[in-house]
């Protein structure tokens, strides 16, 4: 990854736009969304306070918002996704999943990725990979106070894919702007790893 198309969106290694869901969430239920709109995060007194709703599940669970027990990460602020080599060519109801939380293909209110070892076998295929924030991370970087945790990576190989929508999250693909101190080539990314890119909070709808 590192290149970038004609309208500036970051690409994987076979070409295809990084995707981007960001959490709408309210929890201080002003109607504005807690994690995209310029200073909501600064309104908080301490990033607990704060309810992101993005899921990670582990492969073999129920890949719902409300039936996963096994999960990475049940409060993801942010997730970037890249479908693989394979991009749509799968069976695997795992990277289905993946293809259709974020991006053109977005179900609406769907806030569930799912994560699996890389596989080729047929029916399972999996080489997606997910890259998500923690909320400290975003909450210090935006407000600038000092701590945090670090974020979460993981990879069945490096890929990508396409544009966006708004449903329960904020969906799209990455471009080189820098929100709320993410990486971006090799900027401080708050201990979240994307080769480059830039998703803390960077909304392009």
């Amino acid at each position: 990854m590192g290149s970038y198309d004609d309208n500036n969106l970051l690409l994987d290694a076979w070409g295809r736009p990084i995707r981007y869901s960001i959490t709408l969430s309210d929890a201080d239920s002003d109607n504005l969304e807690d994690f995209t709109r310029s200073n909501e995060l600064a309104s908080f007194a301490n990033y607990l306070d704060l309810a992101p709703d993005l899921v990670i599940c582990r492969e073999g669970d129920p890949a719902t918002e409300d039936e996963c027990d096994d999960w990475i990460i049940d409060n993801a602020p942010y997730v970037l996704s890249s479908l693989g080599g394979d991009w749509a060519d799968f069976d695997s109801d795992c990277q289905q999943e993946n293809a259709e939380t974020g991006g053109v293909d977005a179900v609406s209110d769907d806030l569930t990725f799912c994560q699996s070892d890389y596989s080729v076998v047929e029916g399972s295929e999996y080489d997606d990979i997910l890259w998500w924030g923690v909320t400290a991370n975003v909450y210090n970087a935006a407000v600038g106070t000092s701590g945090g945790t670090t974020s979460g990576t993981t990879s069945g190989t490096t890929s990508g894919t396409t544009s966006g929508t708004t449903s329960g999250t904020t969906s799209g693909t990455t471009n080189g702007n820098n929100a709320n101190g993410n990486n971006a080539n090799g900027n401080n990314a708050n201990g979240n790893n994307s080769n480059g890119n830039n998703a803390n909070g960077a909304n392009n709808r």
